[in-house]
This record gives structure tokens, sequence and C-alpha cells, in this order.
């Protein structure tokens, strides 16, 4: 069975929708998921300095 896990650029995304529902909590989950596994996709590295940059303005 192959688990299903949105690639950082859609958490991301995610995310950000999520925040702008005023879900932060959620927003922050998903995307501390996100950015704790290993990149799995080509735009992965490139984006994660900008999650890891979104985390860090919701502490």
């Amino acid at each position: 069975c192959h688990e299903a896990r949105p690639s950082l650029e859609h958490a991301l995304l995610l995310a950000k929708v999520l925040a702008a529902r005023e879900q932060e909590a959620k927003a922050k989950a998903l995307l501390q998921e996100a950015v704790a596994r290993p990149d799995r996709f080509p735009r992965d590295p490139a984006l994660r300095p900008g999650a890891e940059a979104l985390l860090e303005s919701w502490d």
C-alpha cells in the first residue's frame, strides 16, 4: 500500500490556505511534517527555504 503524502509544494500551498482560514495550528503541523521529510520531488529543494521561513514566521 502506497501512502499518499503531498509534495512540499502542495503542502506549502495548503498550509497558506489553512492559515488564511485561521487554521494556523493545522497549517503549521502540515508544513512541519512536510519539511521534516527528505526531498522527493524536483522542486522540493527550491521550495524548502520558503517553507522553513514560513514556519519560523509562525513561531
